[in-house]
């Protein structure tokens, strides 16, 4: 056994996990629900019952870059993602209070287009990385004072815990989920040793700060590493993600507004073949459900599954002498249960912007590079999404290549 591993197979010999979340690319909501995943003969509610979850999903992509880029191909390329969720909650197996821990294995390997084919910068589908066979998640959640304060401490993927936007979750371009202007950003595929501490003193307001190995700013892949590196000085690759959140309309018009900080203590290599010590920046998102169905509208004996219409937007800066995207601004709607038919669909669409860094050295010759959404998920069974996607991306990679035209397919599938 590697010892990169050996701390995290120390912490499983106490502990197993709790209550988890589907990877970064599914819906950010509980994956136990009754309608969204088979329960053969009840199996999985009983050992839910018991606080054992385990989740098997497949994630499959098909993308097709038709027009412009670096070079286009006729036929569409491959990529997928093989994740394994293992979640126990500690409470209902042993009986200790608040006390839970989560892993998820995966395996990424296929064709890698935004490198290869259209060089676009914030990079077009956030299923692509490098091929990785990884523990990607292994940490432990303690709560306290009846859930108002929890402690996470281990492996950690921060998608849904910093920076979530909810309105923006189906959007396939990457930097709907991690803003590019945030170095180090310890997730997918690189998530990263940390630790979280949240609290929520009310139900308007959740105030969240961390401490993470930030050694991906020096492109270390710090998503094939243990815990070894995070004891190992530090001072010297430590980022910091701070967030508080403000809530409202939560039954009806939900709404809610982030301010973030985040910095990150480390060497860095300027454009100019110098070095920085320090990178800091703020960030920033809205959310704010538009309108929603009443019950009312529809035939009372059909299950109520209200249409509702959210817009969201997103902003963050980093100083332009060590990152390429010096300014982001995003911004879109999702308009969700569309057609009473089907059991879910959705329609997203969005736009997100890079404003490139002009520091002398820097080898942008476009001032920004923009990116244009729309996709449709759609539920097809229990367990099963297909989502067709369409982006158009406007000077990609800021280096003077033609606008590109993407089409791409995205099959999910959770046993």
């Amino acid at each position: 056994m590697k010892k990169k591993y050996k701390w995290f197979l120390l912490l499983s010999s106490f502990i197993f996990p709790t209550f988890i979340f589907s990877i970064p690319f599914n819906l950010h909501s509980p994956i136990w629900e009754s309608d969204q995943l088979h329960d053969p003969w009840g199996f999985r509610t009983k050992m839910g019952d018991r606080g054992v979850f385990v989740l098997p999903s497949y994630i499959q992509d098909l993308d097709w870059p038709t027009v412009g880029g670096f070079k286009t191909t006729n036929y569409p390329l491959y990529l997928f993602l093989f994740a394994l969720e293992l979640g126990i909650d500690f409470e209902k197996l042993l009986g200790a209070k608040g006390t839970s821990l989560y892993s998820d294995f995966v395996v990424h390997n296929g064709a890698s287009p935004t490198q290869n084919y259209v060089k676009d910068f914030q990079g077009f589908d956030n299923l692509e990385a490098f091929s990785l066979v990884q523990l990607a998640e292994l940490w432990i959640q303690q709560d306290f004072l009846e859930g108002k304060l929890d402690l996470r401490v281990g492996k950690i993927d921060t998608y849904g815990v910093f920076i979530y936007t909810p309105f923006a979750q189906d959007l396939i371009n990457n930097s709907f989920s991690q803003f590019p202007t945030i170095l180090a950003y310890p997730s997918y595929p690189s998530p990263a040793v940390g630790i979280i501490v949240n609290a929520k003193p009310a139900k308007w307001i959740t105030l969240r700060t961390s401490i993470f190995d930030g050694s991906t700013a020096q492109n270390i892949r710090t998503g094939n590493l243990g815990a070894k590196r995070f004891f190992q000085n530090l001072g010297k690759h430590v980022l910091l993600l701070n967030e508080v959140n403000f809530f409202w309309g939560r039954e009806h018009y939900f709404g809610e507004a982030i301010l973030g900080f985040w910095g990150f203590n480390g060497r860095l290599v300027n454009f100019n073949g110098g070095s920085s010590g320090k990178a800091t920046g703020p960030y920033a998102s809205l959310s704010q459900t538009l309108w929603k169905q009443r019950k009312l509208h529809i035939d009372s004996t059909q299950e109520f599954k209200p249409s509702a219409l959210g817009a969201f937007s997103q902003w963050g800066y980093v100083n332009q002498k060590i990152s390429g995207a010096k300014f982001f601004l995003a911004g879109g709607l999702k308009y969700k249960n569309i057609v009473k038919k089907f059991d879910r669909d959705s329609l997203s669409i969005g736009a997100t912007t890079v404003y490139f860094s002009q520091s002398p050295g820097s080898s942008f010759t476009q001032s920004f590079e923009t990116a244009l959404e729309c996709t449709y998920q759609i539920k097809l069974i229990k367990g099963v999404l297909i989502q067709p996607d369409l982006q158009w991306i406007i000077n990609p990679g800021g280096e003077g290549r033609r606008n590109a035209l993407v089409a791409l397919l995205r099959l999910t599938v959770s046993i």
